[in-house]
Order: structure tokens, then sequence, then C-alpha cells
């Protein structure tokens, strides 16, 4: 979005905003309110108190802010010192509404109750959240409950006009009275106590100001209808939208997945980006070319929107960054289990049937990472080694693990030559290979499990040590070991036991963190990271010295030695919080969501002060690779056929690259080469490579 300026940041994401010629007001869903002036920071945001619970709207009167709440109450609170002032009760259920007007302020809720200064009208079936349920068009009321029913009040609260229509009406207010039909996608108007279809006016979403309506299909044809004329503007919008609005010459389009258009409504110029900080939740105009943007991640902001700031975005248009270098059908039968990146190219697994004995389906190939094209395999001369797992390891791109169901072999990463053929192992992770040693779990001569190290140069047995576990790599100076009941850090060069937990679950380790050393903290984090645990609790940098910890739709960044909270954030809508610390001392964090469908938010956050960067809406798989590049992926929930897709967006400055199509089935595996290839593999079958070109 062109020329933004952040004014506010909240904890939670925003609710509402509210702008008058001196403050611009934001609230947002952990009861919280930020006030900025036209020209300087907000203050706030100010939590008001406990019991207020989300604010779901709010207006500027003259009294001062009045906001409404879901706990049944109206306040006034002061602009100045962020305080309670007044508190106006009334309504019998959540407030749905707040309308400022010449003659007061006016409130709706979900009881069903219209309530202004000294008056109130019962009856309506108002729902919650029931936002667009009453405006102002002149000196009337107009409001539009969910059964369809609209009513026209004039500012003393008495009733002048009803009419019926459509269940779920919206009011769209502007200098008469239009509303807007969503099971028709009409926009109505009333006449002669009927109301009736504006000729010609019909979209998915639809917006109006006292001059003009604008509406947008879903195939995101913009019509603007000035009067009695209609005019198609030649661009379209990308769909769905999650908010409309406009004035004057300007209409501003978000949609749910961050991208936003600005439409010049006098040209038909349309200038569409992404926003830095993810999807949009509210929007208030502070004139003409001048719009206040909440969003989900908490952040208030200032768009510029006049005709020159336009004009020169539309030039700076950015380049398309990503070209398709490989388009590739795998064979039948193929089941590409693994993939990694290394120096040489893309390492690619191919898994064999669970019940073969001797599948020579299960390979490994190496693949160079411009074109893709084969350059190596294991086995070679199509010998069957019973090949199993489709796991494969490099350690710093000079050796690769290969696991199979009746060895295991330590192979070259650039030509898959085999080094050294090693037991098979019990089960296997990445991070069993650290600098000269290797780690494996195996079953020893007397079938108990051990762990065997190994040269990783030479793939030469050095000694196996007895602990037992399933899960075996190595974390910091130690070896960590994991089995079905706890965890151990072990010495390898003496195997002699370092420190325990005889808990998998860094939930509970958390819950007596105060009580707890930082190796506790430590090892629980890695834990869970290395069972394949992709919800932990807990995640810790690289040098053990933060931690984010994560409960119910809040995250805290924790000082490991210090054991205090450095900052907090409430932008999450469930449990467990994803992280990747990057070198340049931020991190990347992100929702990872159980529920059907859900998709993930995205967010990168200076690591020691919390101070956000930028913000993208997620999809159901979050990569980051290198370093350099974010990576979602948006996958079809199964046994769907639909259309699946990855953003590349570049970690630097959180501008999107551009998205991966083509595929069609579950994204199995997104990787990166070093030089900026994308490997994209998906249960459809289909192998494709990418390259950044910028």
């Amino acid at each position: 979005m062109p020329m933004i300026e952040r004014r506010a940041r909240h904890l939670a994401p925003v609710t509402a905003l509210a702008a008058s010629a001196e403050h611009i007001v934001s609230v947002d869903t952990s009861g919280a309110i930020a006030v900025a002036s036209r020209g300087a920071e907000a203050r706030g945001p100010v939590e008001l108190g406990p019991g207020i619970g989300e604010i779901t709207a709010v207006a500027v009167a003259p009294e001062g802010i009045v906001i409404g709440c879901d706990d049944m109450g109206v306040r006034v609170v002061d602009p100045s010192s962020l305080t309670i002032r007044e508190v106006r009760r009334g309504h019998m259920a959540a407030v749905a509404g707040v309308l400022a007007t010449p003659r007061g302020v006016v409130t709706w809720g979900a009881d069903g109750r219209l309530r202004g200064p000294g008056w109130q009208a019962r009856g309506h079936d108002f729902r919650w959240r029931a936002a667009n349920a009453v405006a102002l068009a002149g000196d009337r009321l107009i409001t539009a409950d969910g059964a369809g029913i609209v009513r026209l009040y004039d500012l003393d609260g008495r009733l002048t006009a009803t009419a019926a229509g459509p269940r779920g009406l919206r009011v769209l207010g502007g200098a008469r009275p239009l509303f807007h039909a969503p099971s028709t996608s009409e926009v109505l108007t009333l006449v002669d106590g009927a109301l009736e279809p504006l000729p010609g006016a019909r979209g998915r979403w639809v917006a109006a100001d006292a001059r003009r309506v604008v509406t947008v299909s879903d195939e995101g044809e913009v019509v603007v209808h000035d009067d009695a004329t209609a005019r198609t503007l030649p661009a379209r919008v990308s769909t769905p939208l999650a908010l409309l609005t406009v004035r004057g010459d300007r209409a501003f389009a978000a949609g749910a997945d961050g991208r936003c258009a600005v439409v010049d409504l006098v040209t038909g110029t349309i200038v569409e980006r992404h926003d830095r900080w993810g999807e949009v939740t509210a929007a208030a105009w502070l004139d003409d070319d001048t719009l206040a943007v909440g969003h989900a991640c908490g952040v208030v902001a200032i768009a510029r929107l006049d005709a020159r700031t336009l004009a020169a975005s539309t030039a700076e248009a950015p380049r398309a960054a990503l070209a398709r270098t490989r388009h590739e059908r795998l064979a039948d039968g193929d089941f590409l289990f693994d993939t990694i990146a290394s120096p040489a190219g893309f390492l690619l697994g191919f898994r064999g049937h669970e019940r073969a004995e001797d599948d020579p389906l299960s390979r490994i190939e190496l693949r160079a990472p411009d074109d893709g094209r084969l350059l190596a395999r294991f086995p070679r001369d199509g010998a069957r080694y019973g090949y199993h797992y489709g796991y494969v390891y490099p350690d710093g791109g000079t050796r690769v693990l290969a696991c199979g169901r009746a060895a295991s072999w330590l192979l070259d990463a650039t030509t898959l030559a085999p080094i050294a053929e090693l037991p098979p192992v019990l089960s296997m992770q990445r991070g069993s290979m650290s600098g000269e040693l290797g780690a494996l779990p195996i079953a020893g001569d007397d079938a108990e499990a051990r762990v065997l190290l190994f040269d990783v140069e030479t793939g030469r047995r050095l000694r196996e040590l007895p602990a037992p576990g399933l899960y075996a790599l190595w974390f910091r100076d130690g070896l960590l070991v994991l089995d079905g009941i706890g965890t151990r850090l072990i010495d390898p060069r003496t195997g002699e036991l370092v420190a325990k937990s005889d808990r998998r679950d860094p939930d509970a380790l958390f819950a007596r963190l105060g009580r707890s050393s930082a190796d506790d903290v430590a090892t629980a984090a890695r834990a869970a990271l290395a069972l394949g645990n992709h919800e932990p609790r807990v995640v810790l940098s690289p040098d053990g010295a933060l931690a984010i910890v994560s409960g119910y739709r809040r995250a805290w960044m924790w000082d490991v030695a210090r054991r205090e909270a450095l900052w907090r954030c409430n932008l999450f809508r469930h449990w467990s919080v994803g992280a990747h610390f990057l070198p340049d001392g931020r991190v990347v964090t992100w929702q990872n969501v159980t529920g059907d469908g859900e998709v993930d938010d995205v967010f990168v956050f200076d690591a020691r002060s919390g101070e956000l960067h930028f913000a993208v809406r997620g999809h159901h798989q979050v990569l980051v690779e290198h370093d350099r590049w974010l990576i979602t992926a948006r996958n079809p929930r199964p046994p769907s056929t639909d259309a699946c897709w990855a953003w590349v967006t570049d970690l630097a400055t959180g501008e999107p690259l551009g998205r991966i199509d083509g595929h069609h089935a579950y994204l199995r595996d997104v990787v990166v080469s070093p030089d900026g290839n994308i490997l994209t593999a998906c249960n459809d079958g289909l192998l494709q490579l990418h390259r950044i070109t910028r």
C-alpha cells in the first residue's frame, strides 16, 4: 500500500477504528485502546481493566471516546489520560455498535435495543457484531436487522418509516437510505415506503458514500454507480475481500491474505499491493486522500492515497520474481518421501512399499539445482539394498545418511557414492551428525537399544553408548537421547549422564519454569522439535539465550538466564507458536492451527524488543529457508483436488516475491537451494522447479 506510516501497535488484533479532526482511536480484542494525534505516535495501547472483555465498537464524540464492550457496557474514555470517565448501562447483551450523531451517541446491541440520548427502541433483531446494522443518512437514523426489517428514526428516536426486505440486510449509509442484500447481491433503496433495487447495482461486496456506490463482483470487476449511470472499470481487484470502503474519488479494498487495492474512481486506475503488516481488519477515513488502517497483527497505520502517490506507486510496480525452470511428472509408483537442499543440488528420497522386501523404487537422487536434471543416484547399479525409510540427512553439504530397513549408508553428498555401511536404525531425526561425530539409535547384539557413535568423514564405528532411545541428536556439547518416557543429555566422550528429564512434554516443564534450570528449558524445547512435534510450546534460540513460550492465544519471549519475560504478544488465535530465530536478531513466529481448515498468521519481530517488522497471512505450512525467504503454502484438505500454491516472501523487506501454482494435491515438500532455486514436490506426482530472479 503506498506511503504507509505506522502510528500504533496493539498486542492483539485491532477490531475497530474511529477518526476525528484531532484523534485516531483504535481498539483491540484484549480490551485495550490507543489514541494518536494526527501527526504523532499513539498513546497506549492501554488495557482499560479486567472484565471489559473485547471492545467491539468505538466512536469519537464531544464528550470523549465512546466504546462498546461485550460485557454489555458502554464507556466514555478521556482521550488525554485514557481512563474511563463514565460507564453507561442499559443493554442486556453485548454491545454491537456505537455511532456519534449531532444529538449524541447512539448504541445498539445483541439484545435488540437501539439506545440514544434519553430514548430507546426495542424489538430489533440485531445479531452479534452487527456493525453494519445502523447508519446516519442526513438527519435520519437507518436500521436494518437480521430479520430484514428496515426502520427509519429521527434523531430524537421517533420512528418515521418501516419496510420489509430480505434477511441479513446491511446498511450502507450515504446521503440516502441504501442497503445491500448479500443473498441476492442487490443494492436496495427506499422508495415510497418500499425497498426497490437500485438499477444495475449488484455485487458481492458493496460500499457507498454521499456521491457514489461501488460494487465488486466475485471475479473482481469494479463498477462505479454515479446517480443514474454505471461505469465498469477496465482493471480488476483480487478477491475475496475482507473490507471495502469508499470516500470521494477513492475506494479501498482489502483481502484476507493481506493484499490491498486502491481504486481511483475517476481515472479507473487500480494500484494493488501486499500490505507488509498482513490482514486488514478495520479502516477509517481521515479525509478524501488519507485512510487509517487497522490490522490483525495489531498495527494501526496511515495510508496516503492522493493521485500523485498512486501514480508514483504504479510506476514502481515490482518485477516478477519467480521463473519456472522445470515441470516434471514422476513415474507411477514413485513416492517422494523426503527432500533436502545441499550445495551440490537437491536430494530426493523415494520410499518403497511397506511390504516389499526388496523394492527397486526405493532410492536417493541428486538433482541439479538450476534445471533439476539427474546428476547421481543411489544405488547406482539398480541393486536392491532394501532401502526403505527414504530419509536423507546432510552434514555441512559433505555427507548424506540414508536409513534403510536392512542397513544404513553414509554417502558422499556430491556423488552419492557409498562411504560406509552402518547398522539399521530404530528411528531417525535430523541432527544426528554434528562436526566429526554421528549418532545412530540401534539395536545391539543383545537386542538392547544402543546409540552408535561413528566418524562422519570415514564412517568408522567408534563406540556404542548404553543409552537406549528412539531418537539421538547433538545438542550443544552433548548428545540428546529421547525414548518413550523421557529425555537424557549424555557426554559422548564418557557416556555419562549429564542431565535428564522424565518428561517429553515441554508444556508441563514450563509450568514449573521458576524452579527449573536453563538446561531443563533447553532440553524440553529441543526434545519437542526432535520428536517431530510441529506445535511446540517452547522454542529455543540457537544460543539458548531466548525462548518463545506460548499459551492460549498468547506468546512470551523469555530470557532463559534471567528467567523473565521480555515481551508478550496476544496476536495468536489458539495454542502453540512455532518460531525460527534469524541471525540478524529477529524471530519469525507463526500460529500452528490444528482446527479444520484454519490458516496460520506469520509475524516477524525483533527478538529482544518485540518490535513488529511485518506480518504475512499464512496458510497450512510455514517454511523458513536460508534465513532469506519465507514460504507459506496453502494445501487443500483431503480428499479435495483443489489447487494448492505457495507464496514466497523476502524476509529482509517483507515484500512478496511471487506465487507458485500448478499443484493439485497436498504440497509435500518445498525446499530452496542456497542460490535461490525452489523445488516443490506434491502428492499429485508433480515436481516443479522455480528460480528466484531478484
